[in-house]
């Protein structure tokens, strides 16, 4: 019921960030990591029911039983698709693979964080609700969009000695 409920205006917000980044155009990935991070940020901030299903996603990213495709037919349309593809456009210097790898570290980390705001608690915080977001979309960006390193050079075999008949 929470999903059912709360999930659709988080689809919104998102899918009117994907129109921003589309009429912005060019090459500037932030518009397309503030996509991926400022609807759940917004939640975490926002209503109790808006914080609920931010920590109802950090649970379901955070169990290891659960594949990424499971949890994504357990949530349904995100519009995430969109956004992957507008980032890997935006980000080319970055391999596919390595950028698929980081998008899941990078939506792993800005949730968890994202979570850990809509619990409240004692923490302290050092930022306003727009300061942090906008801090998650640049730890966001720092986690992807990193030129990635080369793979050092593979010294080759020394061949084997083959014995000599004496």
């Amino acid at each position: 019921a929470l999903l059912q409920r709360e999930l659709p205006p988080l689809v919104e917000r998102r899918r009117a960030l994907i129109a921003e980044a589309r009429k912005a155009g060019g090459r500037d990935p932030r518009p397309v990591a503030q996509i991926f991070v400022l609807p759940f940020a917004e939640r975490a901030a926002g209503e109790e029911r808006g914080r609920s299903l931010i920590l109802l996603l950090a649970q379901l990213h955070d169990d290891v039983s659960l594949s990424l495709g499971r949890i994504m037919e357990l949530v349904g349309d995100t519009a995430i698709g969109d956004a992957t593809r507008m980032l890997r456009a935006r980000l080319k210097g970055v391999p596919p693979a390595v950028l698929t790898e980081r998008l899941v570290l990078a939506n792993s980390m800005f949730l968890h964080a994202a979570a850990t705001r809509a619990r409240g608690g004692k923490r302290d915080r050092r930022l306003d609700d727009e300061a942090f977001s906008r801090n998650l979309v640049d730890m966001f960006l720092g986690c992807v969009a990193v030129p990635a390193a080369k793979a050092p050079a593979r010294k080759p075999r020394p061949k084997a000695k083959r014995a000599t008949r004496s």
